[in-house]
């Protein structure tokens, strides 16, 4: 094991002699070269140190990552008036001080946002949910039936529980494939769920906060732009885009299906246009809600019916309709989110477990 007071002189020692080999890091920090090995890993993995071979001798460092660990480490000792981590009399905050910096360096301060609702039976859906759970008892019966084996063979009477579930490709939180727009999209086959690429999936996330709005409002191109001046971002191609309505905070409420307001074509076609190819939403549907549209097409309002959904005809891209918890991320760009479908064969949609990924 590595103390704490070892572990931060050798990234302190490395630094003040500018390279090291093995040998000469089990020395400064009278190691074994087994564990002196086992601590390069360590630091290696997160991107503390990094390795130089010149000839046949390796050299390690410390990285700038590293340097600013120990930086930030230095700075807190000087406010509390630590001057050395070799002074018993500081031996307790020293020991604190190092957790820190030892949980910056075993976790890199990442933090993970779920932003999926779960697949439930107890959920509005527009296919309903039908979950049959197989639990361990009788999975353990069917088993032993079908094998010609007697229960008693499985420890406790149980095997594996498994679900047997019915339900659209829509439902929970879920990522709509181009191919749900129309056969075609910008003149070509559109793209179905298996097809999409995965680099679309993983990029850099911002939140665009429209929690003013009203339900049954439009969300304009404007809009958008206005938000993006308001956070001082410049879109780039591949950023997936979150529409923030915070919707999501009346989940499972009656009409929770209409308490949203929605994007326009305007404002997806200008997205897109940006290079955009994610973008998603904290509410039921992209659009409007679909009481709102099909009011105005009764009254003779044409164009609006699933106006955004359609641009999709015209331009490639995918949403993603019913995530939560973006008023949870701490910042409006500045993080990564992951999207990635599950992979449905041919499908125009697919669940998605989207998360935000916070690293400091």
């Amino acid at each position: 094991m590595f103390t704490r007071r070892t572990s931060l002189h050798i990234l302190r020692d490395i630094l003040s002699l500018s390279m090291v080999t093995k040998a000469e890091l089990a020395t400064i920090a009278n190691l074994s070269h087994r564990l002196a090995s086992n601590y390069i890993s360590f630091l290696e993995e997160r991107y503390l140190m990094g390795r130089k071979t010149v000839g046949d001798v390796t050299y390690w460092h410390v990285t700038p990552k590293g340097t600013a660990a120990l930086g930030r480490l230095t700075e807190t000792m000087q406010l509390l008036g630590i001057d050395s981590l070799d002074k018993s009399k500081h031996q307790s905050a020293s020991c604190i001080l190092w957790g820190q910096v030892k949980d910056r360096m075993e976790k890199g301060q990442r933090k993970i946002i779920d932003l999926s609702v779960s697949i439930s039976s107890q959920r509005d859906e527009l296919v309903p949910v039908k979950i049959k759970y197989i639990g361990h008892h009788k999975a353990a019966m069917t088993t032993a039936r079908h094998h010609g084996l007697e229960i008693t063979a499985f420890p406790n009477r149980q095997h594996a529980a498994s679900e047997t579930i019915t339900l659209g490709s829509h439902a929970g939180t879920h990522m709509d494939a181009p191919s749900i727009f129309g056969d075609t999209s910008g003149g070509k086959p559109a793209k179905t769920i298996d097809e999409i690429p995965l680099e679309w999936c993983l990029s850099d996330g911002v939140v665009l906060d429209f929690t003013k709005k009203q339900w049954g409002e439009s969300i304009s191109a404007e809009d958008v732009q206005e938000q993006l001046r308001i956070i001082n971002y410049e879109l780039k191609p591949l950023d997936i885009v979150l529409i923030r309505t915070d919707s999501s905070k009346h989940l499972d409420k009656p009409g929770w299906r209409n308490m949203h307001p929605g994007m326009s074509r305007e404002a997806t076609l200008w997205l897109i246009e940006q290079g955009v190819k994610v973008m998603g939403i904290d509410a039921f549907s992209w659009d409007r809600p679909l009481a709102t549209m099909v009011d105005e097409c009764k009254k003779g309002v044409k164009g609006k019916l699933f106006a955004a959904h359609y641009v999709g005809r015209e331009k490639e891209y995918c949403h993603i309709e019913k995530m939560v918890n973006l008023d949870l991320i701490p910042k409006p760009y500045g993080f990564k989110v992951a999207v990635f479908p599950v992979k449905i064969e041919k499908g125009s949609g697919a669940w998605v477990r989207a998360v935000a990924i916070i690293d400091s």
